[in-house]
């Protein structure tokens, strides 16, 4: 996902979440700037499993800022297939 947005291909970065999903972030990703996108996106370096339930996983997006490194919740969500896609951040 992140290498589909940096490269400006939100559709395929879209692919990554589940179809409830879509056109909320299709949204906020065609609104946002080449610049805003580099600059929320490019410093993400992990994502960093903290539960995991049946079907549903907490994790962190983890982030390298100025003040330090911070971690931003992203839940993902198993589907019929087996496939984790993700719901939100």
């Amino acid at each position: 996902m992140k290498t589909a947005l940096l490269a400006g291909d939100a559709e395929t970065a879209l692919t990554y979440f589940v179809e409830d999903s879509k056109d909320r972030y299709r949204e906020k990703f065609t609104q946002l700037s080449d610049d805003q996108i580099n600059s929320i996106f490019s410093n993400i370096i992990e994502f960093e499993i903290y539960s995991v339930n049946d079907s549903i996983a907490q994790c962190g997006a983890i982030r390298v800022e100025s003040g330090g490194t911070f971690s931003y919740p992203v839940t993902f969500v198993k589907d019929e297939n087996g496939i984790w896609n993700m719901m939100g951040y």
